[in-house]
């Protein structure tokens, strides 16, 4: 289970240069050196991450399972309030699975 104290930093990790090269053989293209921080985040994002950081609160991932699993929590009885989520990916491909890809030569 990701310890959620670890959640933020480990998230920034994948971005490292080592871990790059081992998974896809190559390093990092020099392009995505400024996306590991939120500067591009809009400023109410930065500020809500920011208040989550220290938080006690935030004891646990309450959709993961003790294996790192995704589950379905019970809803039904929460108050319908309005929520707005927003969310941002980057995916980064080797040269070999990108060529793959998009030859459409990649299975699921």
């Amino acid at each position: 289970m990701i310890s959620p104290k670890l959640f933020p930093s480990s998230i920034r990790q994948i971005y490292h240069k080592q871990e790059m090269e081992s998974v896809f053989g190559e390093p990092p293209p020099s392009s995505i050196s400024g996306s590991i921080d939120n500067q591009s985040m809009p400023q109410d994002l930065k500020l809500s991450t920011a208040a989550m950081d220290g938080k006690e609160s935030f004891a646990g991932l309450t959709h993961i399972g003790n294996k790192g699993e995704a589950q379905m929590v019970d809803v039904s009885l929460k108050d319908i309030s309005k929520r707005v989520a927003i969310a941002r990916g980057k995916v980064i491909l080797g040269r070999k699975v990108f060529d793959l890809v998009s030859a459409n030569q990649m299975g699921k």
